[in-house]
C-alpha cells in the first residue's frame, strides 16, 4: 500500500484521503457529517461536525494499534489530571489507514510576531505542569532520545534516496552538532526527573489560547524524551524575534515556576536548541515534496547548515 500510495500525485492522495475520512465516518455512524480539511502533511486531518458535536478526524498510514492506543492513554491521563488537550472520541484501526477521532479544541495559536510574553510565560507552565505527570515505564511510545532523534532507527531518518539531498559538508556538521547533543543528554542522565513523557513538537501552530489559557494539540509524535529538548521547538521557532531574549526568558520563568531549572539546564539548552535544528533537517529530507518546503529544499538546507557550522563556532545558534 505504502508504495502505491507514494506514486500518487498530491492531488490523488487528498482524493484518496477524503475517501477514506468518508468511510471512517460512515462506519463511526456519523454518515451524514460535514467534513473539511484542516491540514495535510505527514497525515491528514479533517474538521467533522454532526448535529451539535464538532469533532477533529486525524488520519494516518504508518501507526500501528500499540502507538495509538497509548496516545490515547496519554490524552486521558493528561485530560483527567486538568491539562488542556484532546480528549480522545474513538480509535481508528482498519486495513489502510489509523488514526484517531478527536473533540475539538476551541482557541487561537498566536504566531511568532504577536505571541506575548504573558503567553510565553503560561506556554513555559504549560510544560511544567506535563512534564510532573508520571508515566509507566512500558508504556509503547516513540523514542525521542538521541537514538530516536539522530540514529538511522529515528523517527526523522530519511530513506536512502531521500539521503542524498544532503552533501558531504551538511552531514559533517549535523554529525557533529549531533555529538555535542549526545554529550548534553548525558550530562542530563535519564532520572525521573530530567526524563519521561514530552510533546516532542511544541510549536506555536499546536498550542492555542482560549480565555487566557494554554490549549495544546498534536501529540502525535510525543514520547520519551529529555524534559529540556521539549523547550526548544519553540524556542527555535522563535530564535529569528529581535525580542528573542525577552520570550525565552518568559518561557523560561513560567516553566521554573513549577520545576526546578538550574543553570546546568541553562547552558544545555542552546546546544539542544541546534540539535532541533539537525531534526528539522532530517524532517526535510525526508519529506521533500511537502508543501511547506518543496522547490525550497536545497536553500533551507544550505541556510541551516550555515547557522549550524557558526553554532560549533560559537556556542550561540543564530537564525534570521
Amino acid at each position: 500500500m505504502s508504495e502505491t500510495f507514494e506514486a500518487m500525485s498530491l492531488d490523488e492522495q487528498e482524493v484518496w484521503w477524503l475517501n477514506q475520512a468518508k468511510s471512517v465516518l460512515s462506519t463511526l455512524n456519523l454518515p451524514h457529517a460535514s467534513i473539511e480539511w484542516l491540514a495535510y502533511t505527514h497525515n491528514a486531518v479533517f474538521d467533522v461536525r454532526y448535529e451539535q458535536k464538532h469533532y477533529v478526524l486525524r488520519l494516518s498510514l504508518a501507526e500501528n494499534a500499540v502507538q495509538i492506543d497509548s496516545e490515547r492513554h496519554i490524552l486521558d491521563t493528561l485530560s483527567q489530571e486538568g491539562l488542556n488537550v484532546p480528549k480522545p472520541v474513538k480509535v481508528i484501526q482498519t486495513d489502510t489507514v489509523s488514526g484517531l477521532l478527536l473533540m475539538y479544541m476551541q482557541g487561537i495559536s498566536p504566531t511568532a510576531d504577536d505571541v506575548s510574553l504573558t503567553q510565553m510565560t503560561l506556554i513555559g507552565k504549560f510544560l511544567a505542569q506535563l512534564h510532573q505527570i508520571k508515566f509507566d515505564s512500558t508504556l509503547a511510545r516513540h523514542a525521542l532520545n538521541w537514538d530516536g532523534l539522530f540514529s538511522e532507527q529515528g523517527i526523522y531518518q530519511p530513506s536512502d534516496d531521500n539521503m542524498r539531498v544532503f552533501t558531504g559538508e551538511q552531514l559533517s556538521v549535523m554529525k557533529q552538532v549531533a555529538e555535542s547533543v549526545q554529550s548534553a543528554m548525558v550530562s542530563l542522565g535519564q532520572s525521573e526527573e530530567e526524563f519521561g513523557i514530552i510533546h516532542g513538537d511544541f510549536l506555536l501552530k499546536n498550542i492555542l489560547f482560549h480565555n487566557k489559557t494554554v490549549h495544546a494539540l498534536d501529540f502525535e509524535y510525543c514520547g520519551w524524551g529529555y524534559y529540556l529538548y521539549d523547550l526548544t521547538p519553540i524556542l527555535w521557532q522563535l530564535k529569528p524575534q529581535g525580542r528573542y531574549p525577552q520570550l525565552k526568558q518568559a518561557l523560561w520563568d513560567g516553566y521554573a515556576s513549577i520545576r526546578l531549572l538550574t543553570q546546568r539546564h541553562r547552558d544545555l539548552l542552546e546546544t539542544l536548541i541546534a540539535g532541533r535544528q539537525v531534526a528539522s533537517m532530517r524532517w526535510i529530507a525526508s519529506n521533500q515534496d511537502n508543501p511547506y518546503v518543496a522547490g525550497k529544499v536545497e536553500a533551507i538546507l544550505a541556510q541551516r547548515t550555515a547557522e549550524l557550522s557558526a553554532f560549533l563556532e560559537t556556542g550561540i545558534l543564530k537564525r534570521e
